[in-house]
């Protein structure tokens, strides 16, 4: 891997690992700010290092960092499952932290365009809440492989189980390939991104898109058809307001013409009824006596 993201870093136990990995780029991750400061000392003179001072987490709310008797078990969240499994479990120290969300680290300190990326993620009850925020954003497709470690059960208010978490992670493509549980209680799996699940990620949004354009198209089919039905309801109506107008008119045509016909005989009556009667007279005759 050409970078390598470890959030809870401690003590860093694996940096002879990552450095022999081949990683041109090593971020680690403390808010403990004793292990931090060991952590910059470590770091001295390596520009592969960078430490990071925060916690990592999407709740603002969580800022106080638990230290218990027992150090694996130091969380931003109290440990009440976890004190029913160690009953001898007790809280030597608090601190107030720093704290990033995962969308902020990222933004500071993740992978590169292309580049290469592993994910640790070493932290107490935190773990499900941090992939939750990456998974949902998106921000977990950069990174190919991921190293998880969580506990079986909810030890810490709030928190996920192991096997919850695993599920997100296969529904968002990432095989597991290897599995420690020599210690049973803080197990850790090492998780493959599948190199089809991008593509098939992408195919489906597609298809999500196209069957957004479709659902469009169709209500604006269906829009359309509602108002050519009206316009054409409103033409018949218009139509058969002119045929009404058009008979209204033909009757008033024809009873106009009848009156017209109408005067025109009685015209020719009274003509006839005003011409004098001439009678035919005798003719002088010509022999006289």
């Amino acid at each position: 891997m050409s970078m390598i993201l470890h959030i809870g870093a401690g003590q860093a136990s694996e940096l002879p690992q990552w450095r022999k990995s081949g990683a041109t780029r090593i971020v680690l991750v403390e808010p403990n700010p004793m292990l931090a400061q060991q952590l910059r000392h470590k770091a001295a003179g390596d520009a592969t290092l960078t430490i990071v001072e925060a916690a990592v987490t999407p709740s603002s709310a969580n800022t106080q960092l638990y230290e218990y008797n027992l150090p694996e078990a130091n969380s931003l969240r109290p440990a009440t499952g976890l004190k029913s499994l160690f009953p001898g479990l007790k809280t030597t120290a608090t601190h107030s932290v720093a704290t990033l969300t995962p969308t902020q680290l990222l933004a500071d300190y993740g992978p590169a365009q292309g580049e290469r990326a592993q994910l640790v993620l070493q932290t107490p009850g935190e773990e499900g809440a941090i992939l939750n925020e990456l998974i949902e954003t998106g921000q977990l497709n950069q990174f190919q492989q991921l190293h998880l470690y969580a506990n079986p059960e909810p030890y810490y208010q709030g928190s996920i189980a192991a096997k919850d978490i695993l599920q997100q992670l296969a529904e968002a493509g990432f095989d597991i390939t290897d599995v420690n549980q020599q210690d049973p209680d803080w197990p850790y799996w090492q998780l493959t991104r599948h190199p089809l699940k991008d593509q098939l990620l992408s195919l489906q949004e597609e298809t999500t898109a196209l069957k957004q354009q479709l659902q469009e198209r169709q209500q604006q089919l269906e829009a359309n058809q509602r108002q050519s039905k009206k316009q054409q309801q409103k033409a018949e109506e218009v139509a058969q307001q002119t045929q009404a107008q058009l008979k209204e008119k033909a009757n008033q045509l024809a009873e106009a013409h009848a009156q017209c016909q109408q005067l025109k005989e009685d015209n020719e009556t009274l003509k006839k009824t005003a011409q004098p009667s001439t009678e035919s007279k005798p003719t002088a005759s010509a022999n006289t006596e």
